[in-house]
């Protein structure tokens, strides 16, 4: 009889698990179990150890719960000494006040916001796409992927940046959606990106802007232009004055980026894209999904896209570098030994190329897609590339770092959610598969590889995992990811 029993709800259980709810619910038990394993015992990264310390003389500095509000206040909301966005200091100052000061307490406050990643993200994808497949499968992607989860843990701001994110990406649907309240959840969203970390904050609201750009027409734009100008007017007296020094500030930064090195583009464009295939979106997905689909694209439109994903491929990987400039070069210079040093640098320089390949998908893309501009897929890539572009092109972006592009690469998880469903409709083991290669191996991002270059599993999920069990310190991945590609 006791079986019986046990069978029975285990079934049930079974069922529910089988629901978007239970899909959430197992998501998020499993969330709790990886966020909070030793905790307090993680090595911490410089950066990390900084925002401890800060946090530390915020709170000595105000006895009481209601003199750290007052704090924050007088402060304008931020950490006055670095000039540092100070919302995250002041939460952590807070939770000592209650839970006394240490590490675990100072992890506890980005990990509590964590757990709430997981349901928030699932209802951003589902009103997004219409449908809850997409959701989960983006949701599954985003819960095992090791750097995510290991930003999450850290007495950091990435927890906060990526809930502001979805919140804020939830507020530009109900603004698009013409919602009552849609305009108060933007500022809303604004303001919490903004004194969280208004650095990340201001990639993310290019790429959102860059869509309504694109979607909206006539008086609506125009209206959007003055609410662009009073917002940059009102940044210049938000920040403190040795950031922006008023709206004079504006002109020395379109000095700087006119007169910028524009090889540091072709830099920071191949970091973030190694880190985007790593991590979110590999271009594979891109390549087998238009390779399933090619019967309904022109047959040059669906070759030429796949031509494009295996450049892109081709040039992020070793064996791009090798080519390039162990071969091409090598001819050219026997060829041509006059050959001007600044094309010689381009021609044989996988990033010149990287970049040639990610626009000519782009305008195959918007030209052939036939996409409106409020198809998912269209906001989802008008806002990465927007965000990501800025993280290339701004000068103050010396290095867009893991910490920073991690809001960024929730819309390539939304992404990639989207193209895994639809290889699915079309072959559901080779979508399964993708997904659980994904987790599992880095095989999906560095194909094809040269040995020795990169381990076949880094920074995926089971390696994360053993060396956390096992007591390594993961001192090695606390400050990037990747390896940086040669300048």
């Amino acid at each position: 009889m006791v079986l019986v029993h046990g069978i029975a709800s285990w079934n049930r259980i079974l069922q529910v698990m089988q629901t978007p709810r239970g899909a959430i619910f197992a998501i998020t038990l499993w969330s709790i179990c990886i966020l909070f394993y030793r905790l307090g015992d993680l090595a911490m990264d410089p950066d990390e150890g900084n925002i401890l310390k800060w946090s530390i003389e915020v709170y000595n500095q105000t006895p009481t719960f209601w003199s750290l509000i007052k704090y924050a206040i007088r402060e304008h909301g931020f950490y006055q000494r670095t000039n540092y966005p100070g919302l995250n200091i002041f939460v952590t100052a807070a939770f000592f006040h209650w839970f006394g000061v240490s590490l675990w307490t100072a992890r506890l406050v980005s990990v509590l916001i964590a757990l709430g990643v997981a349901p928030l993200f699932f209802c951003v994808a589902r009103r997004l796409f219409h449908h809850a497949t997409p959701a989960l499968i983006g949701l599954v992607m985003l819960a095992t992927s090791a750097p995510i989860i290991f930003l999450m843990r850290q007495c950091r701001y990435t927890s906060l940046t990526i809930v502001a994110t979805l919140w804020l990406t939830w507020a530009y649907l109900e603004v698009l959606d013409r919602k009552k309240y849609g305009l108060a959840q933007l500022a809303g969203a604004a303001l919490l990106f903004f004194y969280t970390a208004f650095y990340i904050f201001l990639p993310i609201f290019i790429g959102l802007m860059a869509h309504a750009f694109w979607h909206y027409r006539g008086p609506r734009k125009r209206l959007m232009v003055g609410g662009l100008v009073l917002f940059a007017i009102g940044i210049s007296w938000l920040t403190p004055d040795r950031i922006i020094s008023g709206p004079t500030w504006y002109l020395s930064f379109f000095q700087k980026l006119w007169f910028m090195d524009h090889i540091t583009v072709f830099y920071k464009l191949n970091v973030v894209f190694q880190e985007l295939n790593m991590m979110s979106l590999p271009v594979s997905f891109i390549l087998v999904t238009v390779f399933i689909l090619r019967h309904k694209w022109h047959p040059y439109v669906a070759w030429g896209m796949m031509t494009v994903c295996c450049g892109v491929l081709l040039t992020l990987s070793p064996l791009g570098d090798i080519i390039l400039k162990d071969v091409v070069a090598i001819l050219l210079d026997s060829a041509w030994p006059t050959f001007s040093p600044w094309w010689f640098n381009r021609l044989v320089d996988p990033r010149s190329w990287l970049l040639l390949s990610f626009c000519t998908g782009l305008a195959m893309f918007f030209f052939y897609g036939n996409l409106s501009s409020a198809h998912p897929v269209t906001i989802l890539i008008f806002i990465l590339v927007g965000a990501l572009l800025t993280y290339c092109i701004v000068p103050q972006y010396r290095m867009p770092w893991t910490r920073y592009l991690a809001s960024s690469f929730i819309f390539g998880f939304l992404l990639a959610g989207y193209l895994v469903t639809q290889i699915m409709h079309k072959n559901k083991v080779l979508g399964m598969s993708m997904v659980v290669l994904h987790m599992t191996s880095n095989l999906l991002s560095v194909l094809p590889f040269v040995p020795g270059q990169y381990p076949y599993f880094q920074w995926k999920l089971p390696q994360w995992i053993f060396r956390l069990v096992t007591g390594d310190p993961v001192n090695d991945i606390i400050t990037n990811f990747i390896r940086l590609p040669p300048l």
